[in-house]
């Protein structure tokens, strides 16, 4: 009898920990570099997530502060029609959103990304993967601009 009420206790307090354990998870609601070479970029992101589908491939980052023919570029890029808005992303800052939807016209999705809004004067580009089973959910990849 004593025997069977040790295992009860046991096998409750066992339950307990583990409900209690998965409700005090913290949830993941920011974004973070994990590594940055010069080959390879990995990101944690839930904006990222909010955004993603399996299609995309290609991510393009406007600079924080665009100069016209930054916009030109793009625009330019964007007449390649290699980049969709299946498989084509763009992010900038959010003080040039606007601009930036305005120079896609429509053909790519355009979203505000802090982490890769980049700093530099240039547009960057990247191609992306989602990665599973890793220490990060995405892999950026530096691509020549075409």
């Amino acid at each position: 009898m004593k025997t069977k009420k040790r295992i009860i206790m046991s096998c409750v307090f066992m339950l307990c920990s583990v409900c209690m354990f998965s409700q005090n998870r913290p949830k993941r609601d920011y974004t973070m570099l994990i590594a940055a070479t010069a080959t390879e970029t990995h990101v944690e992101s839930v904006d990222l997530d909010a955004v993603w589908k399996d299609s995309y491939k290609y991510v393009i980052a406007m600079p924080a502060n665009p100069k016209l023919k930054t916009y030109n570029k793009l625009q330019t890029m964007l007449l390649n029609p290699e980049y969709t808005k299946d498989n084509t992303l763009v992010f900038c800052l959010g003080g040039n959103l606007s601009l930036t939807k305005e120079a896609c016209d429509g053909r790519v999705p355009v979203y505000t990304f802090l982490f890769l809004g980049n700093k530099d004067s240039g547009i960057k580009f990247y191609s992306i993967e989602k990665l599973k089973n890793a220490d990060y959910d995405y892999r950026l990849i530096p691509k020549e601009i075409d």
